[in-house]
């Protein structure tokens, strides 16, 4: 388990490269204003494309490791049943938001039609997104990591390529984003998926019917639930300053994130290995699960004074990369590092508790957590902008994490009575 979280880290590494390079030039290019739109058309394709078919996809994960411990095959037939309702889903939800684009634009970011076309333009690559993602969850539930390290490099070099293309001819739009990374994303989905339902090195199931599908979403639907909520409240605190802040408060805080989002490389890494692994292991015992959990929390705070040491020794070298005018964003990214920190201290507890089936838990606390994340947001935009928002995004965090763990110090205590 150590060798593959290593070996994805490693690959995780010069992903982020790839997409540092890629913000970078964005940074550097693109006006405060152009940033801002940026960041908005980031956040509607996040949301689109992830928002629902992430749950699917977590619980396809989760459904596929146990269906191949049992049958030692793995579940293809599914996996394309899957792919096709999202598919079926995600067109009738791009024709209704298309159709009714500048009332929804209205409603989301008040009387700011800048944000249109980043709208627009996130519906589109919201599509691309969902497809590209379904090869991501597909290898991770077959535990082929070498070829998810292979995928997990690829995509944001398609992307920095078209990317520096158009810095190469000095033709960086919003627009001409918007395509290279909707054009990198389909290209990545197609080579990815063709690889997986050609492969020969899986044994492959393809008996599939209703009872068995109606099986999978029964037994995950306070999981899909769950993820759903999680993305609710991803993307929000963007749409909150996008509606309700400056265009320089968006931009700072789409930098920031942007930064937040590569220190969390790690979390994707032990994610990734974790989920099957967690589902195989779910019988160990609870006793076991929480000695784990404890064993993890001492040795990954160590990995937390790190990233803070990290963050005071660089700041003239960020400055530097960014420029003064996101000086702002370098003060955002404190509040994430204690994100980052939470975030790696308690990555395991949750696997641990979607091993143990605990969905209406975790559907429960993520339904608190959206309700605090959408209350305090409003409160705190105007006053506090971007810094405001961050602080609120961080503690929704810590109620999931938290809670979770003593979850599984109670379930330990109720065993042991």
């Amino acid at each position: 388990m150590v060798k593959n979280i290593l070996h994805i880290f490693l690959f995780n590494v010069v992903s982020k490269l790839f997409v540092m390079a890629t913000t970078v030039i964005l940074i550097r290019t693109l006006d405060t204003k152009e940033y801002s739109l940026f960041v908005n058309f980031q956040a509607v394709y996040s949301f689109l494309g992830m928002f629902l078919f992430s749950a699917f996809n977590y619980s396809l994960v989760r459904y596929s490791a146990e269906y191949r411990s049992i049958y030692n095959s793995y579940p293809i037939a599914l996996c394309k049943l899957v792919i096709f309702l999202q598919i079926l889903i995600y067109g009738i939800l791009a024709i209704i938001l298309l159709y009714n684009y500048e009332r929804l634009t209205y409603l989301l970011f008040s009387k700011k039609l800048e944000f249109q076309r980043p709208f627009i333009l996130g519906i589109f690559a919201g599509f691309s997104l969902m497809l590209s993602n379904i090869s991501f969850f597909i290898l991770q539930s077959q535990e082929n990591f070498k070829i998810y390290n292979i995928a997990n490099v690829l995509r944001p070099l398609l992307i920095f390529v078209f990317i520096s293309i158009s810095f190469i001819f000095h033709v960086i739009t919003l627009e001409n984003i918007a395509v290279a990374i909707i054009i990198s994303q389909l290209v990545f989905a197609c080579i990815f998926l063709y690889l997986i339902f050609r492969s020969k090195n899986i044994k492959y199931s393809y008996d599939i019917n209703a009872a068995s599908f109606f099986e999978y979403l029964g037994e995950n639907k306070f999981l899909i639930l769950y993820f759903i909520f999680l993305e609710l409240f991803s993307q929000f605190d963007i749409f909150i300053l996008s509606k309700y802040s400056s265009e320089y408060e968006l931009s700072n805080y789409g930098v920031a994130f942007k930064y937040y989002s590569v220190g969390l490389l790690l979390l994707g890494s032990i994610h990734a290995v974790l989920l099957p692994k967690m589902s195989r292991e779910a019988k160990s015992g609870a006793l076991k699960q929480k000695l784990f959990a404890l064993e993890w929390i001492k040795k990954s705070c160590i990995i937390g004074f790190i990233i803070f040491i990290a963050y005071f020794l660089c700041k003239n070298i960020y400055v530097y990369i960014n420029g003064y005018n996101y000086l702002y964003s370098y003060y955002v990214l404190f509040i994430f590092c204690f994100s980052i920190l939470q975030g790696l201290v308690f990555s395991p507890i949750v696997n641990i508790i979607i091993a143990n089936k605990d969905y209406g838990f975790l559907s429960s606390i993520a339904l608190i957590a959206i309700s605090f994340n959408c209350i305090f947001n409003l409160l705190v935009v105007k006053d506090y902008g971007a810094i405001g928002v961050a602080i609120v995004t961080t503690i929704t965090h810590s109620i999931i994490n938290v809670s979770s763990f003593f979850r599984i110090l109670y379930n330990n205590r109720a065993l042991s009575a």
